[in-house]
């Protein structure tokens, strides 16, 4: 179980994301910014992968308020998705990591 304070005081989401799991689910929040405003945005995913190793296609999100209420209903949202996950992780030798594509090449 996640608990809002293992979650660090919202000031830290200004400048650095934060990251975390509990059992095979590897989870991620940090600020955005949208229309103006700033929110706050968490994603899932099964490890055994840090984020920059995982496909973006495996990742869940819920974005909130960027306030102590948006914080509690991301630790909310959080709980809520463990269930979603298997009970033990995957190995890293029985997952490949992600590869993103290859950047275009402009050839003048």
């Amino acid at each position: 179980m996640i608990h809002r304070r293992e979650l660090l005081d919202l000031s830290f989401y200004e400048s650095s994301a934060f990251t975390g799991s509990c059992g095979s689910m590897c989870y991620r929040i940090a600020m955005v910014n949208e229309n103006g405003g700033k929110l706050l945005d968490a994603c899932s995913w099964l490890g055994p992968y840090a984020y920059p190793q995982t496909d973006p296609s495996r990742m869940t999100h819920h974005r909130a308020d960027f306030s102590e209420e948006g914080m509690e209903e991301l630790t909310c949202w959080l709980n809520g998705q463990v269930n979603k996950y298997p009970d033990q992780m995957p190995g890293i030798l029985d997952v490949d990591p992600y590869q993103p594509p290859a950047p275009e090449v402009d050839e003048d």
